[in-house]
């Protein structure tokens, strides 16, 4: 507007001037002070010449003119019509320099030079119209674009990208648009609203429910989903003769019925407690990952008390194998839970250890937290001390201590080996492991009850106890020894079965799976347990606890009824092979013979399998089995033979002597031998 007026201004000023100029001309037109001479021969008048004027034309902008741009000459007087023609998008303002107008065309009178000059200005193009879209949110998440105000040309189109948090999803629009459809498209046609709504997303979690022993639930053991923040009501259903003792894991008490609410995922376990227990078993509370005696772990009083709270419905004693680290905690926390408890001294070639481990052994039994004192286990099967070794400590354990049972443990064949360790022990505690003598299950308690009788007759009036049995549930076959869930099943109710029925005291090899034994006996080390390594019991196992039995199939007859005994070889192995032989018997008891096997290597003779184990057993189907290369070079012998004897004959320990001793063959009923080469 300001620049509108300025240019009114310069053009009345202008017009002004041209009115001055004008009248001043009119009074040299009319003759005002300037008359006319007469025109005589005295006085001649010149011609008149006529008179022109330029009139410059200019352009400010874009546009033309017509007459165009430049100078162009006209008589004085004449009109000039001028136009000016703006160019596209121009527009015609006004004319300046000597002539000051507004309108277009114009006339102009050349009565002087002029100059004009035709302005033209660029069209203002309106602004477009916008309209504005506000975004806004309800719940957890963003959109694109961003929450807020934001304007958009009209009739655009505007995509709205709506993207959830962590938890959340989209759920709707509302306001100027409406549905579930993301992204959504915004038509511009006026001023806009919209909201995005979130909504948190259901969150699910699994509750898995177990059971240890027999029993169930109600919601059924298995794994659940359920709705956060749900609350679930779990019963423990009774199975005939057993009780609820209580729940574990996430959840606790000794009600039969629990509530949890879900807030994450969760694991609960009803714990039955059985009709029937057994007598002991061996614990070893070494259960979770990177827990080893070896690498000096110590293990927690909770660890141990979880532990305990397990079994302890389910036994009335429990072993231990050793008194640091932890271990001299579980005979007083046994007490505390009702338990009969045997303190185990893990004995070494470690003198100085052994020294800790007799010292805590005595203190723990003065403290009142011992039932039995066990100095070692297997330490002479694993050549680590001899037997006056091993009553040294004994006879130190009798002496700082009263009233309580002192015992050695270790495997049959070394009592048997060391009467005097029978001797100084009050107790003989026996391992036996028909798997590890690579028997078929259906043969091994056989195999543990002619055990038990040798130990009995050597034993005089003192207590046999077997101190380790058991069948791992996986791992490696061993000979006719098969490890898996059904056979670990049926030994365990075959071994309780004969030892309820031959009244023998036990321990039971063990309570739980123990995974760090791997590293030392293979995949077999790790499945010993009753329990597995989490605490549950493994299924089938509940059978024992439900006080069920197996028919006797422990007892023996005569094999293949009466006639002259004989023995014969059924497999045997090439030379330079690992494998074991086998062998069959006829027309004797298996419980009351035996089969000697040596063999000849270079020029000497070696008693098989070990020296504390010289005699084979025969099984009830006459069978035989024996691992003839227990030795460095045992793989190479050139002649096998066996002998079948009575139980009650000692055979010579052969060490590579040259010959075999003649009693062999006297007191043999048969025997049979071969040669074998490369």
């Amino acid at each position: 507007m300001k620049e509108k007026i300025e240019k009114r201004k310069k053009f009345l000023i202008g017009m002004l001037i041209a009115l001055v100029m004008l009248t001043a001309n009119m009074s040299g037109c009319l003759g005002i002070g300037n008359e006319p001479k007469e025109n005589d021969e005295n006085n001649p008048q010149p011609p008149i010449t006529p008179t022109y004027y330029n009139l410059i034309i200019k352009v400010v902008g874009q546009g033309t003119t017509n007459p165009t741009t430049g100078a162009h000459s006209y008589l004085k007087g004449t009109k000039v019509n001028l136009t000016a023609d703006p160019s596209p998008g121009w527009e015609f303002d006004y004319w300046s320099d000597d002539i000051h107008k507004f309108q277009n065309p114009i006339n102009i009178t050349m009565t002087s030079n002029k100059t004009v000059t035709a302005n033209f200005y660029k069209k203002r193009t309106p602004p477009p119209p916008y309209y504005t879209l506000t975004i806004t949110i309800d719940g957890q998440g963003t959109t694109n674009p961003a929450s807020g105000t934001h304007s958009y040309l009209k009739d655009s189109s505007v995509i709205i990208t709506a993207t959830a948090s962590a938890g959340y999803k989209f759920d709707h629009w509302s306001g100027d648009t409406a549905g579930t459809q993301n992204p959504v498209t915004i038509p511009m046609s006026s001023n806009k609203t919209v909201k995005a709504w979130f909504v948190e997303k259901p969150v699910y979690y699994e509750l898995a429910i177990k059971v240890s022993g027999d029993g169930t639930t109600n919601p059924a053991p298995g794994n659940h989903t359920y709705l956060k923040g749900t609350q679930v009501s779990i019963a423990a259903i009774l199975s005939t003769n057993w009780q609820f003792d209580y729940w574990s894991g996430d959840a606790d008490g000794n009600q039969n019925s629990t509530t949890i609410t879900i807030d994450s995922d969760k694991e609960i376990t009803a714990r039955f407690a059985p009709p029937y227990k057994v007598y002991g078993l061996d614990f070893g509370p070494y259960t979770k990952s990177g827990q080893n005696p070896n690498y000096g772990t110590i293990i927690s009083e909770e660890q141990i008390r979880e532990l305990i709270k397990v079994i302890k419905k389910y036994t009335t004693w429990i072993r231990t194998y050793g008194t640091e680290r932890g271990l001299e905690n579980v005979g007083r926390i046994a007490h505390e839970n009702g338990l009969s408890v045997a303190i185990g001294a893990w004995l070494s070639k470690d003198l100085a250890a052994n020294e800790r481990q007799v010292a805590n052994l005595i203190t723990i039994a003065n403290d009142g937290e011992a039932d039995m004192l066990i100095v070692g286990n297997e330490v002479m099967l694993r050549g680590e001390l001899n037997s006056s070794q091993v009553i040294g400590y004994i006879n130190r354990v009798k002496e700082n201590t009263s009233g309580i049972p002192v015992v050695a443990s270790d495997v049959y064949g070394e009592f048997l080996e060391h009467p005097e360790i029978m001797n100084a022990s009050d107790i003989i505690l026996a391992n036996c492991y028909p798997y590890w003598e690579r028997i078929s299950i259906d043969y091994a308690v056989y195999n543990i009850n002619l055990r038990y009788q040798q130990l009995l007759a050597a034993a005089g009036n003192k207590k046999v106890m077997i101190a380790e049995t058991g069948w791992p549930s996986s791992g490696d076959t061993m000979g006719d020894a098969v490890p898996s869930p059904e056979n670990a099943n049926f030994f365990f109710l075959n071994f309780i079965s004969w030892a309820n029925t031959e009244n023998v005291s036990y321990f039971y090899f063990e309570a739980f799976d123990e995974p760090w034994k791997v590293n030392y006996e293979g995949p077999k080390g790790a499945h010993w347990g009753v329990w597995d390594k989490n605490g549950y019991l493994k299924p089938g196992m509940e059978r024992v606890f439900n006080g069920e039995s197996t028919l006797n199939n422990w007892g023996t007859k005569i094999i293949d009824g009466p006639g002259n005994p004989t023995i014969k070889f059924t497999h045997v192995p090439p030379y330079g092979s690992y494998e074991d032989l086998k062998g069959d018997v006829s027309h004797v008891s298996s419980s009351d013979y035996r089969v000697a096997v040596y063999i000849k290597v270079g020029n000497g003779w070696w008693t098989k399998p070990f020296w504390d184990n010289p005699l084979t057993i025969i099984l009830p189907n006459g069978n035989w089995i024996c691992d003839i290369t227990t030795g460095g070079q045992d793989s190479q012998a050139t002649e096998i033979i066996a002998f079948l004897l009575p139980v009650s004959y000692g055979p010579p320990l052969m060490r590579g002597g040259s010959i075999l001793p003649q009693g062999l063959y006297d007191n043999a009923l048969a025997y049979v031998n071969v040669t074998r080469s490369l």
